[in-house]
């Protein structure tokens, strides 16, 4: 099994979908440029004559065509042989993938993580959808078009979900302790903390849960996760009080474009009103040199 790492690069244009039941399959494959083609076999596993050798793909499972390839393909045996085929004109990069150097991270760098071959379990939705956009592509191409493509980009997206649920259960797949997640999450709020920032976001990043990532955060930091983010962003103003910027221009550059806010929540977590802080002793005990300014 070949692993990618999918980043598209422009926009698809279906170039071909159809469904083929034979007793006499058979079709040569050659290099294509630019091109991504998902079948399912539906019935009859195809065998794949490549240069170096013969490669069988079972029945009831995707073959996934991320890269240019020469090869021939015939079924596996006699016999009724069915699968769709849909191929899709786009520019992306493909990054093969070691299956020992997967866990969570990856998530963030691809857009879609996906195997040359493997057994969905959610087979019956994937083919549902193959079929719909054979079927949209076959009778109705031009009025279809927008749709045709929005359903492909949802088959990647739950191909790719599929394959990386299967994966968390494979003991090659590194997952994450909490204190892992943790620092993840952490260095994720030093380079955001100047946004809208929520949990639900941080945990999208991470792939993980919400309410798994606010309870390990508590546990590995002793503090919920938005307290830490408040902190950091008052230990941001405190250090942009030194620099005399407007409260106004602090509050923005701290994420939370709201000055009234801001005063309050300096308040509440030193306990010195905003407006003396700058009369007071700078040192504080508290080392914020080193955190980043935005």
């Amino acid at each position: 099994m070949i692993i990618y790492g999918i980043k598209l690069i422009s926009a698809p244009h279906i170039k071909y979908a159809c469904s083929i039941t034979t007793c006499n399959y058979k079709n040569s494959f050659f290099a294509q440029k630019d091109e991504i083609e998902i079948t399912f076999i539906e019935k009859t596993s195809l065998v794949f004559n490549f240069s170096d050798g013969e490669v069988i793909f079972p029945e009831k499972s995707l073959l996934i065509r991320c890269e240019p390839f020469v090869a021939t393909a015939k079924p596996l045996c006699k016999g009724i042989h069915k699968h769709t085929t849909i191929g899709v004109n786009v520019q992306y990069t493909a990054e093969k993938i070691d299956l020992n150097s997967l866990d969570y991270t990856i998530n963030n760098k691809y857009d879609f993580i996906i195997p040359n071959n493997f057994k969905p379990k959610n087979s019956e939705i994937i083919l549902k959808l193959i079929n719909e956009i054979s079927e949209k592509h076959l009778y109705y191409p031009n009025e279809n078009e927008l749709l045709i493509i929005s359903y492909w980009y949802k088959l990647l997206f739950i191909i790719s979900n599929d394959f990386k649920e299967q994966l968390q259960y494979q003991p090659e797949y590194k997952k994450p302790s909490a204190k892992l997640y943790t620092q993840r999450a952490i260095e994720y709020i030093l380079k955001n903390y100047n946004k809208k920032l929520k949990i639900i976001e941080i945990a999208d990043y991470l792939d993980i849960s919400p309410n798994y990532l606010h309870y390990i955060f508590k546990a590995v930091m002793g503090k919920t996760i938005n307290n830490f983010l408040n902190e950091t962003r008052i230990d941001i103003t405190k250090k942009l009080l030194e620099l005399y910027i407007p409260l106004d221009d602090i509050a923005e550059k701290v994420g939370i474009n709201n000055a009234n806010y801001l005063s309050r929540l300096f308040k509440k977590i030193t306990g010195v009103n905003i407006h003396d802080y700058i009369i007071l002793d700078k040192n504080l005990g508290i080392d914020i040199k080193s955190l980043p300014v935005k």
